[in-house]
C-alpha cells in the first residue's frame, strides 16, 4: 500500500469519527468531491489526486461544522430565552409552545447531521475505492 494512501486511509477514518435544513446560517457547506475513481481500474495519480480531494473535503467540513455549532449554540440561547418569556407569560408547570426559535435549533442540527453523513459517505466510498486499489496492487 502506498504510504501516504495509507495515512489518508487511517485520517479519514479518525476525522469523520470524531468530529439543518431551511434554516438561514452563515455558514458555508462544501460540495462533496465527484471525482473518487473506481480503485479496480484507478492508477496511482488518480488515487493520490483522489486523496486530495477528500481530504480537503473533510477539512472544509469541518471548518462548516464548526461554524453551524456555533450557530447551534446561538439557537439555544434564543431557545432559553423563549422558554422564559412563555413561563412568564403562562406560569410555571404550563407545557411550551414550539417556537421559532425551537425550530431553527432543531433545523441547525438537521444541518449539521446532513454534513456529517455526507463526510461519512465520501470516506466510505474513498475508503472502498482504496481497498479495491489495493487488492489490485498486490
Amino acid at each position: 500500500m502506498h504510504p501516504k494512501l495509507l495515512t489518508l486511509f487511517a485520517g479519514v477514518l479518525m476525522t469523520v469519527s470524531f468530529g439543518a435544513t431551511a434554516v438561514e446560517v452563515e455558514c458555508n457547506a462544501p460540495t462533496a468531491p465527484e471525482n473518487i475513481p473506481d480503485g479496480n481500474s484507478a492508477g496511482e495519480s488518480e488515487m493520490m489526486e483522489a486523496q486530495k480531494s477528500v481530504k480537503d473535503f473533510v477539512a472544509e467540513g469541518q471548518k462548516y461544522l464548526g461554524c453551524v455549532e456555533k450557530a447551534i449554540d446561538r439557537a439555544k440561547e434564543e431557545v432559553t430565552a423563549a422558554m422564559e418569556e412563555q413561563r412568564e407569560q403562562e406560569g410555571e408547570g404550563q407545557p411550551v409552545e414550539q417556537t421559532a426559535a425551537m425550530q431553527k435549533h432543531q433545523d441547525l442540527v438537521k444541518l449539521y447531521n446532513k454534513m456529517i453523513g455526507e463526510m461519512e459517505a465520501v470516506a466510505d466510498e474513498f475508503n472502498q475505492a482504496l481497498r479495491d486499489y489495493n487488492s489490485n496492487a498486490e
